[in-house]
């Protein structure tokens, strides 16, 4: 209920009237920010873990929380790095010839492995050994760079940061996609199962961020974020969204099951280098990895916010 009655104001000077203004303005911008319904993270306040020199081209990360380790993969070797949580190299495993590796996911006793071409290689863990490898129909001009595991419908999520069509039957325009592989037919969905166009971008900053400081620094904000290309993705297990991060633009895009976007985030910390990996553990925690483009690579542990 909204307060009309100026005499409410009697007795305060301009200075207490102008706190008061701003106090409501800081309070209209957040929750316009996140519309409300989860804690916003604080995605530039984290604790960062330096890696070692064989994950200077780190291209993607998988928690296995079982196991208390993380799983890499470093970009054209053919290998999966273990990690302890405090980023210590704990071993190293050769799974092939080398190539353009972008993505890893471990689900159950099986590592998968995204190469550039649409491909994905499964190795058992167990066994030791490469199990096969699944021609996915996507391909180099899709550019795949990002996968994550959706455990509700027990699929991988393949992030395209090239074109959003497998063949000439779809016709997607000025959009990013991510696909769905079933894991136990060993089948890629061709209808995309995510789609962020440029318009819903644009439309969110005109709905969410109608309070900037200048012209300026909304326009910056808006061609960072149309400049999306998804190089990551991944399910929280605590509020169920999907998190796609951009290298391009160093963006984080948030969105539910529908493809409606819940948040845009801006990564503006020195420290997201070329920020290329993405993951959760089970209680919510965000991890992001940084190539360190010539200097020390890293991995981001952002905390799970406080309700």
């Amino acid at each position: 209920m909204g307060i009309t009655n100026k005499s409410v104001f009697n007795g305060f000077g301009p200075m207490a009237l102008c706190l008061l203004f701003l106090i409501g303005l800081c309070n209209f911008y957040s929750c316009k920010a996140g519309k409300g319904d989860y804690p916003v993270l604080m995605v530039n306040d984290f604790k960062k873990i330096v890696l070692p020199k064989k994950l200077l081209e780190i291209s993607g990360l998988t928690i296995d929380d079982a196991n208390d380790c993380i799983y890499a993969i470093n970009d054209e070797k053919a290998n999966i790095y273990l990690l302890s949580q405090d980023g210590k190299l704990k071993g190293q495993i050769d799974f092939g010839k080398n190539a353009d590796y972008e993505g890893i996911e471990k689900v159950g006793n099986s590592i998968f492995i995204l190469k550039s071409n649409g491909k994905i290689i499964e190795f058992d863990l167990t066994q030791s050994e490469t199990i096969d490898t699944y021609d996915t129909s996507l391909s180099l001009a899709n550019d795949t760079e990002g996968l994550g595991y959706d455990k509700s419908t027990h699929s991988l999520l393949i992030a395209c940061k090239g074109s959003p069509n497998i063949n000439k039957k779809t016709k997607i325009k000025d959009a990013k996609v991510v696909f769905a592989f079933d894991i136990k037919t060993k089948k890629l969905n061709s209808k995309p199962i995510f789609k962020i166009s440029d318009d819903d971008i644009e439309q969110y900053l005109k709905t969410n961020w109608k309070i900037s400081t200048s012209k300026k620094k909304h326009k910056s904000r808006l061609n960072r974020a149309t400049d999306f290309s998804p190089s990551a993705v991944a399910n929280n297990p605590i509020d169920g969204y999907y998190y796609l991060l951009s290298t391009v633009g160093k963006t984080l895009i948030v969105i539910d099951e529908e493809s409606t976007i819940k948040w845009i985030y801006y990564l503006d910390a020195p420290e997201y280098i070329q920020p290329e990996g993405i993951c959760f553990d089970d209680e919510g925690n965000m991890f992001i990895s940084n190539e360190g483009k010539g200097s020390k690579s890293n991995f981001l542990k952002i905390s799970k916010p406080d309700k």
